[in-house]
Protein backbone atom coordinates (compact mmCIF):
# COMPACT_ATOMS: atom_id res chain seq x y z
CA UNK A 1 0.00 0.00 0.00
CA UNK A 2 2.84 2.40 0.86
CA UNK A 3 4.52 1.64 -2.49
CA UNK A 4 1.30 2.39 -4.38
CA UNK A 5 0.83 5.63 -2.46
CA UNK A 6 4.40 6.72 -3.18
CA UNK A 7 3.94 5.94 -6.87
CA UNK A 8 0.69 7.91 -6.99
CA UNK A 9 2.29 10.95 -5.35
CA UNK A 10 5.21 10.77 -7.79
CA UNK A 11 2.92 10.60 -10.82
CA UNK A 12 0.88 13.51 -9.51
CA UNK A 13 3.98 15.67 -9.04
CA UNK A 14 5.18 14.93 -12.59
CA UNK A 15 1.81 15.44 -14.27
CA UNK A 16 1.30 18.69 -12.36
CA UNK A 17 3.79 20.33 -14.72
CA UNK A 18 1.66 19.52 -17.79
CA UNK A 19 -0.44 22.65 -18.12
CA UNK A 20 -3.56 22.25 -20.29
CA UNK A 21 -3.72 25.24 -22.63
CA UNK A 22 -5.95 26.43 -25.47
CA UNK A 23 -4.60 28.77 -28.14
CA UNK A 24 -7.48 31.15 -28.84
CA UNK A 25 -8.59 34.01 -31.08
CA UNK A 26 -10.49 36.67 -29.12
CA UNK A 27 -12.35 38.96 -31.52
CA UNK A 28 -14.08 42.17 -30.40
CA UNK A 29 -16.32 44.45 -32.47
CA UNK A 30 -17.15 47.92 -31.20
CA UNK A 31 -20.80 48.79 -30.79
CA UNK A 32 -21.99 51.71 -32.87
CA UNK A 33 -20.93 55.07 -31.47
CA UNK A 34 -18.63 53.49 -28.88
CA UNK A 35 -15.88 56.09 -28.31
CA UNK A 36 -15.50 56.70 -32.03
CA UNK A 37 -14.31 53.15 -32.75
CA UNK A 38 -15.15 51.62 -36.10
CA UNK A 39 -17.12 48.39 -36.32
CA UNK A 40 -14.13 46.56 -37.81
CA UNK A 41 -13.49 43.31 -35.90
CA UNK A 42 -10.33 43.39 -33.77
CA UNK A 43 -8.67 40.02 -33.05
CA UNK A 44 -6.05 39.20 -30.44
CA UNK A 45 -4.51 35.82 -29.66
CA UNK A 46 -4.57 34.59 -26.06
CA UNK A 47 -3.77 31.41 -24.12
CA UNK A 48 -6.67 30.12 -22.03
CA UNK A 49 -6.45 27.39 -19.41
CA UNK A 50 -8.07 25.85 -16.32
CA UNK A 51 -4.70 26.49 -14.61
CA UNK A 52 -4.76 30.29 -14.73
CA UNK A 53 -6.85 33.36 -15.55
CA UNK A 54 -5.58 35.39 -18.49
CA UNK A 55 -6.24 39.02 -19.41
CA UNK A 56 -6.81 40.77 -22.73
CA UNK A 57 -7.82 44.40 -23.35
CA UNK A 58 -9.81 46.04 -26.11
CA UNK A 59 -9.68 49.71 -25.07
CA UNK A 60 -12.87 50.05 -22.95
CA UNK A 61 -13.29 46.29 -22.55
CA UNK A 62 -11.06 44.14 -20.31
CA UNK A 63 -11.56 40.38 -20.26
CA UNK A 64 -10.18 38.13 -17.51
CA UNK A 65 -10.78 34.61 -18.81
CA UNK A 66 -10.28 31.03 -17.71
CA UNK A 67 -11.60 27.61 -18.74
CA UNK A 68 -13.93 25.71 -16.42
CA UNK A 69 -15.00 22.05 -16.54
CA UNK A 70 -16.20 20.93 -19.94
CA UNK A 71 -14.32 23.71 -21.68
CA UNK A 72 -16.80 26.35 -20.52
CA UNK A 73 -15.52 29.94 -20.72
CA UNK A 74 -15.64 31.75 -17.36
CA UNK A 75 -14.17 34.85 -15.77
CA UNK A 76 -15.18 38.50 -15.91
CA UNK A 77 -15.91 41.33 -18.33
CA UNK A 78 -14.74 44.69 -16.96
CA UNK A 79 -14.54 43.11 -13.48
CA UNK A 80 -18.15 41.92 -13.59
CA UNK A 81 -18.11 38.15 -12.88
CA UNK A 82 -19.50 36.10 -15.79
CA UNK A 83 -21.13 39.18 -17.34
CA UNK A 84 -21.60 38.66 -20.21
CA UNK A 85 -19.77 35.41 -21.09
CA UNK A 86 -21.32 32.50 -22.94
CA UNK A 87 -20.29 29.21 -24.48
CA UNK A 88 -17.11 27.18 -24.48
CA UNK A 89 -13.68 27.08 -26.07
CA UNK A 90 -15.15 25.93 -29.38
CA UNK A 91 -17.78 28.64 -29.62
CA UNK A 92 -17.64 31.32 -26.92
CA UNK A 93 -18.89 34.89 -26.87
CA UNK A 94 -18.84 38.00 -24.69
CA UNK A 95 -20.44 41.41 -24.46
CA UNK A 96 -19.64 44.66 -22.65
CA UNK A 97 -21.12 48.14 -22.83
CA UNK A 98 -18.69 48.89 -25.69
CA UNK A 99 -18.04 45.61 -27.51
CA UNK A 100 -19.50 42.31 -28.61
CA UNK A 101 -17.12 39.47 -29.36
CA UNK A 102 -16.30 35.85 -29.95
CA UNK A 103 -13.86 33.31 -28.47
CA UNK A 104 -12.61 30.54 -30.76
CA UNK A 105 -9.90 28.14 -29.63
CA UNK A 106 -7.78 25.41 -31.14
CA UNK A 107 -7.77 21.94 -29.51
CA UNK A 108 -6.14 21.61 -26.10
CA UNK A 109 -2.36 21.24 -25.94
CA UNK A 110 0.00 20.61 -23.02
CA UNK A 111 2.80 23.03 -22.08
CA UNK A 112 5.56 22.40 -19.55
CA UNK A 113 5.41 26.05 -18.45
CA UNK A 114 4.02 29.49 -19.17
CA UNK A 115 5.34 32.92 -18.23
CA UNK A 116 3.40 35.94 -17.03
CA UNK A 117 4.10 39.60 -17.69
CA UNK A 118 2.79 40.91 -14.36
CA UNK A 119 2.38 44.48 -15.58
CA UNK A 120 -0.03 43.24 -18.29
CA UNK A 121 -1.44 40.40 -16.15
CA UNK A 122 -1.05 38.18 -19.19
CA UNK A 123 0.26 34.61 -19.38
CA UNK A 124 2.10 33.58 -22.52
CA UNK A 125 4.56 31.13 -24.07
CA UNK A 126 7.90 31.78 -25.74
CA UNK A 127 7.45 28.75 -27.98
CA UNK A 128 7.96 30.32 -31.45
CA UNK A 129 5.31 28.16 -33.12
CA UNK A 130 2.57 28.39 -30.50
CA UNK A 131 3.16 32.11 -29.93
CA UNK A 132 2.81 33.12 -33.60
CA UNK A 133 0.54 36.15 -33.79
CA UNK A 134 0.56 36.78 -30.03
CA UNK A 135 1.52 40.15 -28.58
CA UNK A 136 3.91 38.66 -26.01
CA UNK A 137 6.42 36.21 -27.47
CA UNK A 138 9.68 36.68 -25.55
CA UNK A 139 11.31 37.58 -22.24
CA UNK A 140 14.44 39.55 -21.42
CA UNK A 141 16.61 40.46 -18.44
CA UNK A 142 14.93 43.86 -18.28
CA UNK A 143 11.63 42.20 -17.36
CA UNK A 144 13.47 40.25 -14.64
CA UNK A 145 15.25 43.38 -13.39
CA UNK A 146 11.95 45.25 -12.99
CA UNK A 147 10.16 42.28 -11.41
CA UNK A 148 7.67 41.88 -14.26
CA UNK A 149 8.25 38.17 -14.91
CA UNK A 150 6.93 35.06 -13.16
CA UNK A 151 6.16 31.48 -14.22
CA UNK A 152 3.88 28.48 -13.80
CA UNK A 153 5.10 24.96 -14.49
CA UNK A 154 8.33 23.00 -14.59
CA UNK A 155 11.08 25.09 -13.00
CA UNK A 156 13.82 23.16 -14.84
CA UNK A 157 12.23 23.85 -18.22
CA UNK A 158 11.80 27.51 -17.28
CA UNK A 159 15.43 27.80 -16.24
CA UNK A 160 16.71 26.07 -19.38
CA UNK A 161 14.65 28.27 -21.70
CA UNK A 162 15.33 31.56 -19.94
CA UNK A 163 19.04 30.86 -19.43
CA UNK A 164 19.38 30.17 -23.16
CA UNK A 165 17.47 33.32 -24.08
CA UNK A 166 19.22 35.57 -21.56
CA UNK A 167 22.72 34.25 -22.17
CA UNK A 168 23.23 33.76 -18.42
CA UNK A 169 22.76 30.65 -16.28
CA UNK A 170 20.06 30.73 -13.65
CA UNK A 171 20.33 28.98 -10.29
CA UNK A 172 17.30 26.92 -9.26
CA UNK A 173 16.65 27.58 -5.57
CA UNK A 174 13.57 25.34 -5.38
CA UNK A 175 10.52 24.43 -7.49
CA UNK A 176 9.21 27.97 -7.11
CA UNK A 177 12.23 30.23 -7.62
CA UNK A 178 15.17 30.79 -9.97
CA UNK A 179 17.94 33.31 -9.26
CA UNK A 180 19.65 35.09 -12.15
CA UNK A 181 22.91 37.01 -11.79
CA UNK A 182 24.40 39.18 -14.54
CA UNK A 183 26.31 42.39 -15.18
CA UNK A 184 24.47 45.49 -16.38
CA UNK A 185 25.74 48.86 -17.59
CA UNK A 186 24.29 51.75 -15.56
CA UNK A 187 24.60 55.44 -16.22
CA UNK A 188 26.30 57.25 -13.32
CA UNK A 189 26.77 60.73 -14.87
CA UNK A 190 24.54 62.79 -17.14
CA UNK A 191 24.67 66.05 -19.05
CA UNK A 192 21.66 68.27 -19.67
CA UNK A 193 19.03 69.75 -17.41
CA UNK A 194 15.93 67.81 -18.49
CA UNK A 195 15.08 64.41 -20.06
CA UNK A 196 14.71 65.89 -23.56
CA UNK A 197 18.31 67.09 -23.84
CA UNK A 198 20.10 64.84 -21.34
CA UNK A 199 22.84 62.42 -22.36
CA UNK A 200 24.78 59.81 -20.43
CA UNK A 201 28.52 60.54 -20.39
CA UNK A 202 29.73 57.90 -17.91
CA UNK A 203 28.67 54.28 -17.42
CA UNK A 204 29.56 51.72 -14.77
CA UNK A 205 29.10 47.97 -14.89
CA UNK A 206 27.27 46.62 -11.85
CA UNK A 207 26.24 43.14 -10.82
CA UNK A 208 22.52 42.38 -10.75
CA UNK A 209 20.90 39.50 -8.88
CA UNK A 210 17.14 39.05 -9.28
CA UNK A 211 14.68 36.19 -8.93
CA UNK A 212 11.99 34.79 -11.21
CA UNK A 213 9.34 33.18 -9.02
CA UNK A 214 6.25 31.06 -9.38
CA UNK A 215 3.29 33.35 -10.07
CA UNK A 216 1.34 31.79 -7.19
CA UNK A 217 4.23 32.15 -4.75
CA UNK A 218 5.85 29.50 -2.59
CA UNK A 219 3.72 27.18 -0.44
CA UNK A 220 3.85 27.74 3.30
CA UNK A 221 6.16 25.00 4.69
CA UNK A 222 4.02 24.89 7.83
CA UNK A 223 0.95 23.73 5.89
Amino acid sequence: MRILLTLAVTLMSVSAWALPVYNCDITATAKRGSWGETATPWTKKLLLSPAFTNRVDFLQTTLDLRVDAGGVIAGSVNNQPNFILRGDVMNGSFESAHHTGTIKCEPEIQLSFVLQNKSWKQYYTIDPIISQGHILTSADLGSVDYGFLCFLGDVKEVNNSLSLGFGVVGKIVNDYRIDFTWEAEDCVRWTGSNPDDSMCIEYRRNKRSKSVKNCYGEPDPRS
